[in-house]
């Protein structure tokens, strides 16, 4: 356990979605956190947290020597770039964040870490028709899930010749607070609430999805494991969601809805993956069995986080 051992934490990504979860929940267990940000970082995310953090900009020039005194027990790298559909096949983009774990590793051998997390993505398997594990060989389709698959051939190699632990945490679908509202579950959400019809697809895709609060949770087992278990894991429910059913679930919760649901109005996009669940037995294993809550509470959660916007 972390007692009083690990309580200082660095964090990439922390304005973005799953970092700004990870960072409030850190927070709110009494870590001190420092986070990276950039000239062009937006805090909306950040708000109710800003000021419990000590925040760096890796874009001023002398950064690194100016915390020089910089101890940290733990990095938890979730910064990326070029995640929406139109820059995943951004090479300048996806090298940049290659180049900044690169950097930000470097970063934490000189400050004394000894510990690395850093979130991977399911689209590094490609695509398969039944539930993946960690033994399975990836087969990236894009520039996006190619540049992480090269992260963690140098995190692998960076970690085992600095004896550092590493934990490359690979994240199927989430959903809940500060996330992207362009992406499915908070567009159909608000356009549900706003009474606006909503042009689908047929909607028999299935995913892994799984709330922002539960991975958050779960992934504190790995923070909190003092046993070196490094490796690769996934961290998902292990459940396969079909969209269809899903956001018919919703109309359910916004009474007098599903008739603005479309589906079938729109064409799947090119290379549409249709199935996407991750097994999670090798995470369970290592660190417990993953809680999650009732779907529909987590719905009707996010549901509340749209009302009056």
């Amino acid at each position: 356990m972390i007692g009083n051992k690990m309580r200082t934490v660095l964090i990439t990504g922390a304005t973005g979605f799953l970092g700004s979860n990870i960072a409030r929940f850190l927070v709110e267990k009494g870590f001190k956190v420092y986070a990276t940000h950039r000239n062009n970082s937006g805090f909306t995310r950040c708000t109710d947290f800003y000021n419990s953090i000590q925040w760096i900009n890796t874009e001023n020039i002398n950064w690194k020597e100016s915390f020089s005194y910089f101890r940290a027990d733990l990095l938890i790298h979730a910064a990326w770039q070029g995640v929406s559909s139109n820059e995943r096949d951004n090479w300048e983009i996806q090298l940049s964040n290659i180049a900044f774990s690169k950097e930000i590793y470097e970063f934490t051998r000189r400050s004394g870490i000894k510990k690395i997390i850093t979130l991977g993505s399911q689209a590094e398997y490609g695509f398969y028709d039944e539930k993946v594990n960690e033994e399975v060989t990836p087969d990236p389709n894009d520039a996006y899930s190619q540049a992480k698959l090269l992260t963690l051939d140098f995190l692998q190699n960076f970690a085992l010749n600095n004896k550092i632990d590493w934990y490359w945490i690979r994240v199927f679908s989430v959903f809940g607070k500060n996330e992207n509202e362009n992406w499915l579950l908070p567009n159909v959400i608000m356009n549900l609430i706003k009474g606006k019809p909503i042009e689908l697809t047929e909607g028999f895709q299935k995913y892994d999805y799984m709330h922002s609060d539960d991975f958050v949770r779960n992934l504190y087992k790995v923070i909190d494991c003092s046993s070196n278990n490094s490796g690769i894991y996934n961290l998902c429910s292990g459940n396969a969601f079909e969209i269809k059913s899903l956001l018919t679930q919703l109309t359910k919760l916004i009474p007098h809805t599903d008739h603005l649901l479309k589906f079938g109005a729109i064409p799947y996009r090119k290379n549409q993956n249709m199935f996407m669940v991750g097994d999670n037995k090798k995470f369970e294993s290592r660190f417990g069995p993953i809680s999650i809550n009732d779907m529909d509470l987590n719905l009707r959660k996010t549901i509340n986080l749209y009302k009056g916007k």
